[in-house]
């Protein structure tokens, strides 16, 4: 009796919380109950979410949308008629989207687009029908590199500012090893980070551009086998796995470009694989994923130092099957997805202590897991999907409160299948993700951001100027709130705080003379309010 008392009131609660808001269909791009999304491939830019979408007559083929049914539609048949011209990665660059697509009499080359049929270009590497193949993909903030074959089947690395002319061939050699070679690609302004299989493996290399100015970092175990996987670029330093011999056995390690300045952390699983990944930078340390010779994931940290990368949390931070799971962070927390082995695997946050580590709320009471993943952080509330009270995964949302940690949609309310919700996204003032809906498929689906009172407004006054600056900054804040103390912070465009502080002023002065030239956000926060604008800093 308990217990069916119990589930009818979680039931009402749920009705209760699911009726503010509700997401709904935003594009049936397959009509009918058959996929239109087939590919979990999408990416934003120029701010517009771009994604693979197919139909019986096109294909599948590049889509778009600006968060609206009207702005939503296909960008170009690439491949025409029923055969399918792309479905790979889709990376943002210069306020457009670079990807692979494979047109019939063109071969498999580089594209890109600003969302408009006119604006879907080929960067023609291999002309003809050869397929030229590109890979690696890596944006910087003048230059993207890639590598790709040529017509005579011979693989370079390449980099390009966007356009047919400004595409070049870097090198088809790293030493005396081919670029095909290559394994990884990563940026830090217009340097590229290379790992390549060396003559006996994990090699790290850098690139400006030039041949001339392609060199190896450091080998990381010279004359024996080595690996590198998982480059993630934090600040001006890069972090990866490095392993020192053949069977994969990676350790956290750091660069700073330079090869005394490339070590390994620690040894975290002597004799086995830690597995390191996912570094997020959080209050100026960089917390990770690792395994551990005790069994499962952990949470870690650290300052860059040998003598402080520690265990931070004594809990699994992922499941076998990890996709989707990872780390997230705004200024005050880092969430997570945790099991501390009594409540299942929660939604976790950390404000950086150990008295700040503390489960959000158990969505699925007891020991059953809710699993969430696919974290988005937006307008200060996290989107994510995850189990509830096992009736199946569904979208979700929180403040970083128990209270303010709901279930926002149910596709699937009479039984426990799951809508699976991914790539949780703000276009304009709706949220758009993709998942499946019992009558639709697999398809777009939005939730408006502005109903109720609860969701702060963005506030488009803000103003920064000089910008480009090089010495002394003004932000201009659209009002003082009527003495309201407002938060400005100032991060890098790879998210670390680099200036922080709080005014109730209608203009606050920055001094960037001190750092490093490059993009920038502004972002101030007031208890009603928030803005956020970009600056450039030169030299």
């Amino acid at each position: 009796m308990t217990l069916k008392l119990n589930t009818t009131l979680s039931i009402f609660l749920l009705s209760l919380q699911l009726h503010a808001q509700q997401a709904t269909l935003l594009y049936d791009i397959n009509p009918g109950i058959a996929d239109g999304i087939q590919s979990d491939a999408a990416a934003l830019a120029g701010g517009k979410y771009f994604f693979h979408g197919k139909t019986a007559a096109e294909g599948q083929e590049l889509w778009v949308t600006d968060g609206t049914s009207a702005g939503t539609h296909l960008v170009k048949d690439i491949d025409p008629g029923v055969a399918s011209g792309t479905g790979g990665k889709l990376i943002a660059f210069k306020d457009k989207v670079w990807f692979k697509a494979d047109e019939t009499n063109a071969g498999a080359e580089l594209w890109s687009s600003d969302g408009t049929e006119a604006g879907t270009t080929v960067i023609d590497v291999a002309p003809g029908n050869d397929d030229s193949e590109p890979d690696h993909l890596a944006p910087g903030t003048d230059f993207m590199y890639f590598t790709a074959w040529d017509n005579s089947f011979t693989r370079g690395l390449y980099r390009t500012d966007g356009t047919l002319a400004g595409t070049s061939l870097i090198t088809t050699m790293l030493g005396n090893t081919s670029a095909q070679l290559i394994l990884e690609v990563v940026t830090i302004g217009n340097t590229a980070y290379i790992a390549l299989d060396g003559p006996t493996g994990g090699q790290l290399w850098k690139s400006d551009g030039t041949a001339a100015g392609t060199v190896m970092v450091k080998d990381i175990n010279p004359g024996q086998f080595g690996l590198i996987k998982n480059m993630t670029p934090v600040g001006n330093k890069i972090y990866f796995g490095g392993s020192l011999n053949f069977f994969g056995d990676y350790q956290p390690w750091i660069s700073d470009g330079t090869e005394t300045g490339t070590r390994k952390l620690k040894e975290i699983y002597p004799n086995g694989n830690a597995d390191p990944k996912w570094f997020t930078l959080f209050k100026g340390k960089v917390y990770f994923h690792a395994n551990m010779s005790s069994g499962g994931s952990r949470l870690w940290v650290t300052n860059g130092t040998t003598a402080l990368t520690v265990l931070f949390q004594d809990m699994s931070i992922a499941e076998l099957n990890e996709d989707g799971y990872g780390l997230v962070a705004d200024a005050d927390y880092l969430y997570f997805s945790g099991d501390n082995f009594t409540n299942g695997r929660e939604l976790w946050r950390t404000s950086g202590t150990a008295a700040g580590t503390n489960m959000v709320k158990d969505l699925n009471p007891g020991s059953g897991s809710s699993y969430p993943k696919q974290f988005s952080l937006i307008n200060g509330k996290l989107y994510f999907r995850a189990n509830v009270g096992g009736n199946g995964t569904e979208l979700c949302k929180s403040d970083g409160t128990e209270a303010g940690t709901i279930q926002v949609s149910d596709f699937f309310p009479t039984s426990s299948m799951n809508s699976n919700p991914l790539n949780i996204r703000q276009v304009g003032n709706n949220l758009v993700f993709m998942a499946t809906h019992p009558t639709y498929g697999l398809e777009l689906f939005q939730l408006n951001l502005t109903s109720g009172t609860s969701q702060p407004q963005a506030a488009l006054a803000l103003q920064v100027s000089p910008n480009p600056a090089s010495d002394l900054v003004t932000i201009s804040l659209p009002s003082n709130n009527y003495g309201e103390v407002c938060q400005l912070r100032l991060y890098s465009s790879s998210g670390e705080l680099v200036f922080e502080q709080e005014s109730s002023d209608n203009e606050v002065k920055i001094a960037v003379k001190s750092l490093s030239p490059g993009l920038y956000w502004v972002e101030y926060r007031t208890g009603g309010n928030w803005g956020r604008q970009k600056l450039m800093v030169v030299r």
